[in-house]
């Protein structure tokens, strides 16, 4: 447990055997008076207590949220009753009229009030109440869910606050110094492209283009892999790396992955640069480039992150040195839920769309942000639901017709935000309260539009295209309508819409009384005010969702102790135990190789030839019973030492400045580099042609490990041949030497430069700091 303390009272929360205690220390007004003891309310909630959701409240065992009016709501959730009037002036906004639910039309007014509360002065939206300024993955995805259509010039405002002089799309936040650690501002493509389909202004196309053309193609240089046709980085918004992450992983490490919710963001973004393209003019040769991108990075989440077994797709792949540098995938085992949303919405998910709805697995209170849950690290991401994630889960089951999963996801967001009476950034994903995780907002941007979702873009199925707007209204079985929308404004035209019935099949669609065929589109260019009138079929879509246990927490990763290489080409490797494990299971170059029962903590193979072959890198997982092991443990490279050679910094230096304070660098010093620093020069021998692997021992302490923006770049040339990109992030110290990216080349026999220099591509999200302490460079004979 711990204390939070203000000027009044004592708040004590705290997880006993998984039961959520909230306690409220307080003087009592007569007992003040006299000076008597405070008294202490004791708030218990357990978790995985079933709710209900009713067309005017919701029930959860004792407590309930009642919407007793349009514009006010009650909640007997907390601690006391509770009750919130709806205060803002709204009549400008879109009305939701829902006689039938009147649950759904307060807390949308709640949400539009919410939205409305997260106005700054200079005309763009906050990221929460806690939260000031415009963050450009919280932007995107908050403007993409619902803001775009009500708010489209407070939308465009922030979204163009995040693009630098550049011009081109800024990372924000991320681990080691945002850029190219993260690289999931190509989200930021997404909501530009769908406001522009909103509002339909020409001038903002060809901005859409230049910005999103100089970022890819930044993103192409830096972060990559011809390979595999993936680019590198971060899981899009689980960027706390604790979190997601094996506790092992560094910055190095994260770059080096592949995420998918990230990966489908960048083929959207070269999908959307392709349509843009096309619409401004583009040369033929630049939008052949963007279809080539979207078609790699498409076809290889396919191929490398679809984990048929399970039903789902992978959240991340580890980087490709946990693999032996191999083709081979080493994948996460846990379900991203934001990325398969995504690929579903964006049509990346394919063939693979209603099977990955289905078998996304949820919990009573929601959609978690991964699962299974991780054992070491508290409520946010992990062990978390957040809902701006439910909503895109609920988007995606009304595209693939799962009444189901929209009946799953729309009462999770009406439960949270009625008895919150506000759009919470998160909950716990057990207890399913606001209380309990690390950090939480109320009317956090991006819930309050993924409320808006369930209304526009399911109730009433808005569908903005580039000709006009479409309808494919999804009304679950349990709602009960008609349901109206009034005072939407499309382009120059003031629409009234309503909907009648449920499923998800027009049976009826009128415009201002006149039938019209149930794919009918209203022209973008229509002027005045239009009624159109939808009635569904009744039609049962059913469906099905894929239900977990919030007991499913993965074990914990072995710690790998140590793997040796012997003369002969014996391979040792060790691991500390793990209790609770029943076996562990080695990996080679991704591969599952052994299963090694729990009193073992040992392996051995060897090399047939320890000069020749392949390299080998090693993990480890736990199992105890679950299909799904722990995440890996660390790699080990199993190197002969005469494959592997270091190149001391200071014999390349130049006229670079060499230092030599603190500790832990080997040889006599180490280069301290910046912007202006000359190029650095190795002069390396290999004695027979191969691939290797190239990487440099640094640090940077420019910043902490998980924040800021003060990644180092540099560009690295071997004999004046292609670039290469040289990663050191930050790791919030100068005294921690970690290695950087590893840069894979085939070198012939003999002599070869390496060649270290700064160039406008290796600008950082920063601008002016962009500095590290090289100290060696290895060289490792891969094969």
């Amino acid at each position: 447990m711990y204390v939070k303390q203000n000027l009044r009272f004592f708040l004590i929360f705290g997880v006993v055997a998984g039961i959520l205690i909230s306690c409220v220390s307080q003087p009592q007004p007569a007992a003040r008076a006299a000076g008597a003891r405070t008294v202490t309310e004791v708030q218990v909630y357990e978790p995985n207590v079933p709710f209900e959701v009713l067309p005017d409240r919701v029930v959860q065992g004792e407590r309930d949220a009642i919407a007793e009016s349009p514009m006010r709501l009650t909640s007997r959730y907390f601690r006391r009753e509770t009750t919130r009037e709806i205060e803002k002036d709204l009549s400008a906004l879109p009305q939701l009229s829902a006689p039938n639910y009147p649950l759904l039309e307060t807390l949308y007014n709640l949400a539009l009030e919410e939205a409305l509360q997260n106005e700054e002065e200079d005309g763009t939206f906050r990221t929460g109440a806690l939260w000031a300024g415009v963050w450009t993955r919280d932007i995107a995805y908050a403007v993409h869910l619902g803001l775009g259509p009500v708010f489209p010039e407070l939308s465009y405002n922030s979204l163009m606050r995040k693009v630098n002089d550049m011009p081109e799309v800024i990372q924000d936040t991320g681990t080691g110094g945002a850029w190219p650690v993260s690289t999931d501002r190509v989200v930021w493509a997404i909501a530009a492209w769908d406001l522009y389909k909103v509002t339909g202004d020409s001038s903002f196309l060809a901005d859409i283009y230049e910005i999103l053309a100089n970022t890819a193609r930044r993103d192409i240089r830096v972060a990559y892999d011809q390979q595999l046709g993936l680019f590198l980085g971060e899981s899009s918004f689980l960027d706390w790396r604790e979190q997601t992450y094996p506790v092992w992983m560094n910055p190095v490490d994260i770059y080096e992955g592949y995420a998918l919710g990230t990966l489908v963001g960048h083929a959207e973004m070269y999908n959307i640069l392709g349509e843009v393209g096309a619409l401004i003019g583009a040369p033929q040769s630049e939008l052949a480039t963007w279809s080539r991108y979207a078609q790699a990075v498409t076809e290889g989440i396919h191929q490398q992150l679809w984990l048929e077994d399970l039903g789902y797709y992978s959240g991340y792949q580890f980087p490709k040195a946990a693999s032996g540098y191999s083709d081979t995938p080493l994948l996460n085992q846990q379900s991203d839920s934001l990325g398969t949303a995504l690929a579903v919405l964006t049509g990346v998910a394919g063939e693979n769309a209603a099977a990955a709805v289905t078998g996304l697995p949820v919990v009573l209170y929601g959609v978690p942000s991964i699962y299974p849950q991780n054992p070491h690290a508290p409520p946010y991401h992990n062990k978390g639901i957040w809902p701006f994630v439910v909503a895109y889960y609920t988007w995606a089951g009304a595209e693939t017709g799962n009444d189901a999963a929209v009946t799953h996801g729309m009462q999770s967001l009406m439960r949270a935000a009625a008895l919150f009476m506000t759009n919470k950034e998160n909950m716990v994903y057990d207890t399913g309260h606001s209380v309990g995780t690390q950090l939480n907002s109320d009317r956090q941007l991006w819930s309050v539009a993924g409320f808006l979702t369930n209304v526009y873009r399911v109730v009433f199925g808005l569908d903005y295209q580039l000709d006009g707007l479409g309808f494919k209204p999804f009304v679950p079985q349990f709602l009960e309508g008609p349901f109206e929308l009034a005072n939407l404004r499309y382009r120059d035209a003031l629409l009234s819409i309503e909907v009648q019935g449920r499923g998800n099949e027009i049976r009826e669609l009128r415009l201002n009384g006149e039938l019209q065929d149930s794919e009918f589109v209203f022209p973008a260019d229509a002027t005045g005010e239009h009624r159109i009138e939808i009635v569904l079929a009744d039609n049962d879509p059913g469906g099905s969702i894929t239900m977990g246990t919030t007991d499913a927490i993965l074990p914990h990763e072995p710690l790998l102790e140590s793997v040796t290489v012997a003369p002969d080409g014996e391979i040792s490797l060790s691991w500390e135990p793990v209790p609770g494990a029943e076996y562990y299971e080695v990996l080679r170059n991704g591969i599952a190789v052994a299963e090694i029962p729990a009193g073992q903590t040992e392996y051995r193979e060897r090399y047939q030839d320890p000069d020749t072959d392949r390299i080998a890198a090693f993990s480890v997982r736990t199992y105890n019973g679950s299909p799904v092991g722990s995440l890996a443990s660390s790699y080990g490279l199993a190197i002969p030492a005469s494959r592997s050679r270091l190149y001391q910094a200071e014999e390349a230096a130049g006229a670079a400045v060499v230092g030599n304070r603190g500790e832990g660098f080997t040889g006599e010093g180490y280069v301290e580099i910046d912007m202006d620093s000359p190029a650095l020069r190795f002069r390396i021998e290999v004695n027979r042609a191969g691939e290797y692997a190239l990487r440099f021992r640094y640090a940077n302490g420019n910043g902490p490990i998980n924040t800021e923006n003060k990644a180092a770049l540099r560009s690295v040339y071997i004999d004046n041949g292609e670039r290469h990109t040289l990663l050191m992030p930050q790791l919030g110290e100068w005294q921690r030497w970690e290695y950087s990216n590893s840069i894979v080349a085939t070198l012939d026999a003999g002599s070869s430069e390496v060649v270290v220099r700064y160039e406008d591509l290796d600008r950082n999200m920063h601008g002016r700091i962009n500095g590290a302490w090289i100290d060696h460079l290895q060289v490792v004979r891969i094969e």
